[in-house]
């Protein structure tokens, strides 16, 4: 049954890229679009200091405002502008902040894929603490990012939600982050960037560069975690191994902080180990931190198949 879903997800994929890409004729090397203009400071109460041993952070992060009243933000189903949104919610204990994870479905899925797909994430945020939301649909405002599935109007629509989590809930919010899978992996990539005034990192199982964005904040580049198949195994429309490094390599280029882990075991096959280091490598880059936590290497509990990516 679970190979049967994956097929259907795999020709649901295909079909939404081939329709995208000849509905709109944009080549693979579109030119970057512009950057959104700044969003307004707003500070924040829960704003954690600085974890023992790092060392310092470079700058502050920027959040979004609240337009309007907010949802209660707990876990289930919550609705915010007419969008249905998953929620799942463990608060820490008193005096401890929480981090935020912003979670984006593939073509075909469903919010609930977090559960499968970044499993291991939730399971320690569910033990320690954390929040991670998933939107169940696109605004289908503003640009399109790849299949179709998602667009840049989306991130106005997080920005209300990542600005009601923080008055609601102790938020740290030097630890907001973005991940997905499939198309939800290249629209996480992309809102690392176009909301790089508050994404401290991302990681990217089978996403990837395919059309490019520019920093929202050109002096903060995001850290980057791409997860990929084998070249030319882990292949929907386009070649999400070369899609992941290209990324890497340009987020590297821009500042950023990348490393790209390619495994053998196709589109969005993340295995349970890989999805381990997608938290650990979270955890570690809240926004700005300064040094590298990883300069001198790699954690001895990444794959093998990790690697630091330079420009």
């Amino acid at each position: 049954m679970s190979q049967l879903v994956h097929d259907q997800r795999l020709v649901l994929s295909t079909m939404c890229l081939a329709l995208s890409w000849v509905c709109t004729g944009c080549p693979l090397d579109w030119q970057p679009v512009n950057p959104l203009p700044p969003l307004p400071a707003a500070g924040s109460p829960h704003t954690s200091p600085a974890d023992a041993g790092v060392a310092s952070y470079t700058s502050d992060p920027v959040l979004p405002t609240i337009d309007g009243d907010c949802p209660a933000i707990e876990s289930g189903w919550v609705t915010v502008n007419d969008i249905p949104v998953r929620v799942w919610l463990k608060e820490a204990p008193a005096g401890k902040s929480i981090p935020l994870v912003i979670y984006w479905h593939g073509t075909g899925s469903n919010p609930n894929e977090a559960e499968t797909l970044f499993a291991e994430p939730l399971g320690a945020i569910e033990a320690d603490g954390g929040l991670i939301v998933a939107l169940g649909g696109s605004t289908q405002e503003g640009d399109i990012t790849s299949t179709g599935t998602w667009t840049t109007g989306d991130f106005a629509l997080v920005d209300r939600i990542v600005a009601c989590a923080v008055k609601q809930l102790p938020i740290d919010t030097r630890r907001i982050y973005t991940a997905g899978c499939d198309s939800g992996a290249i629209h996480a990539g992309v809102m690392a960037y176009q909301r790089s005034n508050y994404i401290a990192a991302t990681a990217l199982n089978s996403g990837g560069q395919v059309r490019p964005f520019a920093l929202q904040n050109p002096a903060h580049a995001p850290a980057a975690l791409t997860a990929h198949g084998a070249q030319g195994d882990d292949v929907v429309i386009i070649d999400f191994a070369d899609a992941s490094l290209a990324y890497a390599k340009r987020l590297a280029s821009d500042g950023g902080f990348a490393v790209d882990c390619g495994h053998e075991l196709g589109h969005c096959g993340a295995p349970a180990e890989l999805r381990q280091a997608f938290w650990q490598f979270l955890k570690d880059h809240p926004f700005a931190v300064t040094p590298e936590p990883y300069a001198n290497g790699l954690p001895g509990s990444f794959p093998s198949y990790c690697h630091i990516v330079t420009k």
